[in-house]
């Protein structure tokens, strides 16, 4: 098959003139009902992704909406049609003058934004290939409203696997910088098969992996070839920790040493592991473990908390009521 020849699909009933319509699906905007995206975006060292907090929130408004389709079999190649205002209100720009300046400028990252899967050729090199999440993205100003398109393609990324993360807007929407956004995904997906208690994770993972996936890799800052304090400067500026001054490290039980205190700035805590303990429904804490001499992972702690567990059980048993 050549480059721009069309599969025509199958299994459809439709007729030529049914098949040139539009199916438009309007949605309402629900701050309670949770966005889905999917967990295989965050295996470990074989996808990743990048895009600033007001990008990330169209995209998770999208998946939002797929996640509340109910008849999502039966539309072709839907355009989701989003009003304006409540789109500004979502991404915290509604008391922005420059609010559709920077709603194109956000557009056109989205449509930008590429999956990237790592694969192994036959000669034994990796490589990325990649997929957009979006196929359409515009401003109608004839009904004021955002219209978008998915790939079609990149489906199964935001809606329809076994398992993903799941993520609530009155939550999601206080994190407020990129790296906040992707670990709080990363600890909701990895806590998607204990949810509903209260129970804590250890998840340990390789700093250089995590530093690829992070597209960090070929960042002099935190290459420790072209920086000596590079690793510092990633657990302070990327994860946001900082080792405590009567911290030592325990070899013999690398799993079991004392986590580190969060960064701070003017003696008050900030970075990306406070920001999600402080503004969203899990607790995190890390510290690194060494190989040799040198840190060469980091292990996270991570759990809910039991207020908001109360209120998951609470709000799933309402839907579950609602569907019955």
């Amino acid at each position: 098959m050549e480059n721009g020849d069309i599969i025509q699909p199958q299994n459809f009933n439709l007729s030529e003139e049914e098949m040139n319509l539009k199916s438009i699906y309007s949605p309402q905007i629900n701050l309670d009902f949770p966005a889905r995206i999917s967990s295989e975006l965050f295996n470990y060292g074989q996808y990743r992704w990048k895009m600033n907090v007001r990008p990330f929130r169209l995209l998770m408004m999208v998946t939002q909406t797929l996640a509340m389709e109910k008849q999502q079999s039966s539309l072709l190649f839907p355009e989701y049609v989003f009003p304006i205002n409540k789109v500004f209100e979502y991404m915290g720009i509604a008391n922005n003058n420059k609010r559709y300046d920077l709603l194109a400028t956000d557009i056109k990252e989205l449509m930008s934004t590429v999956i990237e899967k790592k694969e192994k050729s036959k000669k034994g090199k990796f490589k990325w290939i990649g997929k957009t999440l979006i196929s359409m993205c515009r401003i109608d100003s004839e009904d004021s409203s955002l219209r978008i398109k998915i790939n079609e393609e990149s489906r199964d990324y935001l809606v329809g696997m076994k398992r993903w993360a799941e993520l609530e807007p009155r939550i999601y929407l206080k994190l407020n910088t990129s790296y906040q956004n992707w670990f709080y995904a990363y600890f909701k997906k990895e806590l998607f098969i204990v949810l509903g208690t209260s129970k804590t994770l250890k998840m340990t993972v390789k700093i250089d992996i995590l530093k690829e996936i992070l597209f960090l890799d070929d960042v002099k800052t935190y290459d420790p070839e072209h920086n000596k304090n590079a690793n510092e400067k990633f657990f302070n500026k990327v994860i946001g920790i900082k080792k405590p001054k009567t911290w030592k490290y325990n070899s013999a039980a690398e799993l079991d040493n004392e986590p580190w205190d969060y960064y701070t700035e003017d003696n008050k805590p900030t970075g990306t592991l406070y920001n999600i303990t402080a503004s969203t429904d899990i607790n995190v804490t890390a510290f690194p473990i060494k190989e040799g001499k040198a840190y060469a992972k980091i292990c996270f702690i991570v759990g809910h908390k039991k207020a908001f567990l109360t209120k998951e059980k609470t709000f799933k048993t309402e839907q579950s009521s609602k569907k019955s």
